[in-house]
């Protein structure tokens, strides 16, 4: 009986590491091939067949003699254990083979739409006329003027939008052509007064409170 048992353990060893190596060696042998270009982008997956067990007829029937058979000795059970953690480990190793061919489609198709997005972004960009003067922006290429600045913050920096300034003016402010600086204006629904005013540090001048 112990002699079984310590088996059906070594089996058991055996069948956990045939089967984690397997994982492995897919991973390895599955990379997604990826082409990436101005024009589009492409994602590719190398086809992994999985192919599902099935359960076959006992063999422990020829492996055994008619008496241990007859008894139910520890062989018999042993060879019907041994068979059951096979077939459970191709069953397992065939849901493993799935959920990876799906997760690397899922993959390649969010990477693909990515890429499409960003194009298509990139296209609307380039094909925007420039912006009038304050005007929201994101870079200086967007305005008319070539000049892209912070908008009104009560904090040095803090503004969350760009707007577009006239060349001669240092501030920007929405709606308007820009300011020069020590402009005061009120700004928000507290009518809080900011300044136009250069923060240094080489950051570009915006209207901020400065008390």
């Amino acid at each position: 009986m112990s002699n079984a048992i310590l088996e059906f353990s070594g089996s058991i060893s055996r069948t956990l590491v045939i089967f984690c190596f397997s994982a492995i060696l897919l991973l390895i042998l599955t990379p997604i091939s990826v082409a990436q270009a101005d024009a589009g982008y492409s994602c590719s997956v190398r086809e992994i067949i999985c192919k599902e067990p099935i359960r076959t007829p006992s063999q422990c029937s020829e492996e055994t003699s008619f008496l241990a058979r007859l008894f139910r000795t520890p062989s018999v059970e042993f060879c019907e254990k041994r068979e059951e953690v096979q077939y459970r480990y191709e069953q397992e190793n065939y849901r493993s083979c799935v959920a990876d061919q799906k997760s690397q489609e899922t993959r390649c198709e969010i990477l693909t739409r990515q890429r499409e997005i960003d194009i298509e972004s990139k296209k609307i960009r380039e094909d925007a006329s420039p912006q009038e003067n304050g005007s929201i922006c994101a870079q200086p290429s967007e305005c008319k003027s070539g000049y892209c600045l912070p908008g009104p913050d009560v904090r040095v920096g803090g503004s969350a939008e760009k707007y577009c300034v006239a060349e001669q003016m240092n501030c920007a402010w929405p709606g308007e052509q820009g300011y020069k600086y020590d402009k005061p204006l009120e700004w928000g629904q507290n009518n809080i007064v900011l300044t136009c005013n250069d923060p240094g540090k080489g950051r570009w001048a915006q209207f901020y409170k400065i008390n």
